[in-house]
């Protein structure tokens, strides 16, 4: 009894002490963001660690440190603040992991913002083949993009990862041309196959329509992306009233409805004196002084001067920069109609060298120059126009310590 008495003393003692970690542990968690960057650090007795998981991997955690750890004394999960300048888990499988390319060369997407690489992805493709519209170079467009997805061919120097990135767009492309094309009705410039539901040449008017239309909604979902993403923030009084927010989207749809009437009156401008033009002109005048109150009212609560000028700027741009953005959206009628003039080119030119040799020639310099100008322009309406509403591409991507292990060895 005696030798088990002290036994159990000694247990107890050592229970005491293992409780006693606690308090101070939690005081160590505490204390964690006041010691800057340290992140790991040792003493005598403990060894204490932070770091992120995702969500679906905490009770994987829970189990192996529970079985590999001799001594786990204390380990809690705390949910991410929104404050927090936590690191983003991207998971990029299958075709995305190409696509993610679109997104990683303008930022990486912070914790609480909405990855876009779906939405680059599907606005890219569009505007390529609103632009480069005809099925048969959509077809070789297409075939050189799943070549380079299969082979990963480092064409130029560039790397097998952005020889994926290229094959993958360029598929996706080559696919949105063949059905715009078969919309213009071209095929090698040839003669269309059957009448066009649109041509850029010959319907000027109509191209440009639907290329400001587009971009009009374009930069309507940009906005409403940003409302999303300052709502996932926290930030609900921006999302309602900064110009990029309701406010901007207050603005900017009253301005198109505004611009849409005056084009169907022939732009006679006695027709803003009518009462429905009259109520959006007050829309207009009352967003921008929503932006500048919402500034100075961030002003005075916050101290912080710099919001009454970044109100400031939010008012200049949405007076100056969104119907820029939006004339912007003509390129995608130029480039359509300047791919139907190579084929009226071609046809002038067969009268002086032939048929075949004009017809090869303009192909060849389409597909050699107009090819890759195309790509540029989309690439800057989606970067510039589009993601600059909302993108703000600060984040720190998520990579595991296995990852960055790897890495090193490597």
């Amino acid at each position: 009894l005696a030798t088990q008495k002290i036994l159990l003393r000694d247990i107890l003692q050592k229970i005491g002490e293992y409780l006693s970690y606690e308090t101070v542990l939690e005081a160590m968690h505490r204390a964690q963001p006041l010691l800057s960057e340290i992140r790991v650090f040792r003493t005598r007795r403990i060894t204490y660690v932070e770091g992120y998981i995702p969500v679906r991997y905490q009770e994987s955690l829970r189990r192996e440190l529970s079985s590999r750890v001799p001594r786990l004394l204390y380990l809690k999960f705390d949910e991410v603040k929104r404050s927090e300048k936590a690191p983003s888990y991207i998971e990029n499988k299958g075709l995305k992991k190409y696509l993610y390319r679109l997104t990683s060369m303008r930022g990486t997407p912070s914790y609480w913002e909405i990855d876009p690489t779906i939405i680059f992805t599907g606005l890219f493709t569009i505007m390529y083949g609103m632009m480069f519209g005809d099925v048969g170079q959509g077809l070789l467009l297409m075939i050189f993009g799943l070549f380079m997805l299969k082979t990963k061919y480092p064409l130029l120097g560039i790397s097998r990862e952005g020889a994926g990135t290229l094959g993958a767009l360029a598929t996706l492309a080559g696919i949105s041309s063949m059905i715009f094309g078969a919309m213009y009705g071209f095929m090698f410039f040839l003669k269309p196959l059957a009448t066009p539901i649109l041509s850029p040449i010959h319907g000027v008017y109509e191209i440009i329509a639907v290329a400001l239309w587009f971009g009009v909604l374009q930069l309507l979902l940009a906005m409403t992306l940003n409302v999303l993403n300052l709502l996932r923030f926290g930030d609900t009084l921006g999302a309602i009233f900064s110009g990029m927010g309701g406010m901007g989207i207050l603005f900017y749809s009253s301005g198109v409805a505004i611009a849409y009437k005056l084009a169907l009156s022939n732009f006679n401008f006695s027709a803003l004196a009518s009462p429905d033009v009259t109520l959006l002109l007050s829309l207009v005048v009352l967003s921008l002084i929503v932006v500048l109150s919402f500034g100075i009212y961030e002003t005075i609560t916050s101290h912080h001067k710099e919001k009454l000028m970044h109100a400031l700027s939010e008012v200049i741009e949405m007076i100056i920069a969104f119907p820029a953005n939006s004339l912007s959206f003509i390129r995608l009628a130029a480039f359509a109609m300047a791919h139907e003039a190579f084929s009226i080119l071609a046809e002038n030119m067969a009268l002086m060298v032939g048929g075949l040799a004009s017809y090869l020639v303009a192909n060849f310099l389409v597909l050699g120059i107009e090819a890759l100008a195309v790509g540029i322009q989309a690439l800057r309406l989606t970067y510039y126009e589009f993601s600059t509403k909302f993108f703000k591409g600060e984040g720190i991507e998520f990579k595991p310590i296995g990852y960055l292990s790897q890495a090193v060895s490597e």
